[in-house]
């Protein structure tokens, strides 16, 4: 699935928040990497049809971003802050949100969306005994329903100890061997674990699309993360 984003504009109240956006995503693993206030979250709401641009064009395949009904078959979107009833187990959860999503999933089904998370041991526990990162692996597998072709996840690794951080960012990189996965973060260490190609945004700007490997010599930097503090600070 190749996602091509051409002169996008984002305004706020007089405020522009997305500048003229260029960039083209394809099947793999993408991370848009930037500073809070960077309009992370702002392009992949609007990549996920959930609020409108002010102008430019999203085609996904060729598909215009404008068929809210005709997109969203196939994009999964996880957003940073999302909650779960607490007295639900983990089954319960992904086969409510199958039934909301109108997809009959056999228990099958559901104990192998799990197992993609690796969360299939976990299938009759409760969500309030979870810990963030087992409810963010949870998440995704929610976001997965609908086998979308899509995966839009905002700050996936936001608020996870260092050992959690790694077995999502592990999952993210098994989900995009056949898929497109586009997730944003504002930490460099998500990128370079997990991604094949990176956006780099600031002030609402690309400052940054390509290889991630790349990145790094096109910056005259030693890592990822001085290359990444040289882009934002030169904007």
């Amino acid at each position: 699935m190749n996602i091509e984003v051409k002169g996008l504009v984002k305004d706020y109240g007089g405020k522009r928040v997305l500048d003229d956006i260029n960039i083209n995503i394809y099947k793999g693993v993408h991370g848009i990497l930037g500073p809070n206030g960077a309009g992370k979250t702002t392009l992949l709401r609007i990549l996920s049809t959930l609020i409108p641009k002010t102008s430019g064009e999203v085609y996904f395949d060729g598909i215009n971003g404008e068929n809210k009904k005709e997109i969203r078959k196939i994009i999964g979107y996880l957003p940073q802050e999302f909650s779960f009833y607490p007295n639900f187990t983990v089954y319960e959860i992904l086969d409510y949100f199958a039934a909301l999503s109108n997809k009959k999933l056999s228990k099958a089904e559901i104990l192998s969306k799990l197992e993609e998370v690796h969360l299939q041991e976990l299938s009759k526990v409760k969500t309030k005994a979870l810990s963030g990162g087992m409810k963010r692996r949870l998440g995704v597998a929610v976001a997965m329903v609908g086998e979308p072709e899509v995966l839009i996840l905002d700050e996936p690794t936001a608020g996870l100890d260092p050992e959690e951080g790694i077995q999502i960012r592990n999952m993210f990189s098994e989900i995009g061997k056949d898929r497109t996965v586009l997730l944003s973060t504002h930490t460099a260490q998500d990128i370079r674990l997990s991604c094949n190609n990176l956006v780099v945004l600031n002030k609402g700007k690309v400052v940054y699309d390509g290889a991630v490997g790349n990145m790094i010599t096109e910056v005259n930097s030693l890592t990822l993360e001085d290359a990444y503090m040289k882009l934002i600070e030169e904007v």
